[in-house]
């Protein structure tokens, strides 16, 4: 099994293969994003992902990763957002981000001869041709290739964390402490994203209670 697909398994899609780590969130789906132009098997999993998945994701963190991405990463997430959208409307921050991107780029990419024709056959995808990106109708995957909430969360501390507080920088940052004690605040932020006054109110607060030794999750 490749990284991606070990790191995915961690988060819940249903990879054959075994994994113990406790994979980055949005980190995976950022890093996801540089393949997509050739791993095409991953939007529809991403998508079914996500709407299963979505009450665990951070996207407020996904907008502060994303500042760094190439303009074709930007375009796959930009698509990935439009079509998520409709079931969860905290997206909208992300379609923001990358539609005033492209505004600035102006800008198609070049795919390849077998995207061109089999979108004109079978249709093109409206939400990833907004961001320049001719490829045919991506399809949500079926549920079955994704396994139990339950399952996930119980292999799964950062996520767990996330279904106690909620998927903010609260939950972030008390996962950063459990993992990385010996880090300082400001290593936190740059990590994670957020700014380093959120990172240090967060970290006072939780470090005031030992939140390490009350969230028993690992």
């Amino acid at each position: 099994m490749d990284r991606l697909s070990s790191l995915w398994l961690s988060l819940g899609v249903a990879f054959a293969g075994e994994t113990k780590e406790a994979a980055d969130p949005e980190g995976t789906l950022i890093e996801t994003l540089s393949v997509l132009q050739e791993e095409r098997k991953f939007l529809g999993l991403i998508l079914a992902w996500i709407q299963e998945y979505g009450d665990f994701i951070h996207v407020e963190r996904i907008k502060a990763l994303a500042k760094n991405l190439s303009s074709l990463e930007l375009a796959w997430l930009g698509g990935i957002a439009l079509h998520v959208v409709g079931i969860d409307k905290r997206w909208n921050i992300i379609v923001q981000f990358a539609e005033d991107y492209k505004k600035k780029q102006r800008r198609r990419f070049k795919m390849s001869k077998l995207d061109e024709l089999a979108a004109k056959r079978k249709g093109y995808d409206r939400a990833f041709k907004k961001f320049g990106l001719t490829i045919q109708t991506v399809q949500m995957a079926k549920k079955t290739k994704l396994l139990k909430k339950s399952h996930t969360l119980k292999r799964h501390p950062w996520l767990k964390l996330r279904a106690l507080f909620g998927a903010n920088w609260r939950a972030d940052i008390a996962w950063m402490m459990i993992k990385r004690p010996n880090q300082t605040p400001y290593q936190v932020a740059k990590y994670l994203g957020c700014n380093v006054e959120t990172a240090y109110r967060n970290w006072s607060s939780l470090k005031d209670v030992n939140a390490p030794a009350l969230l028993n999750v690992a």
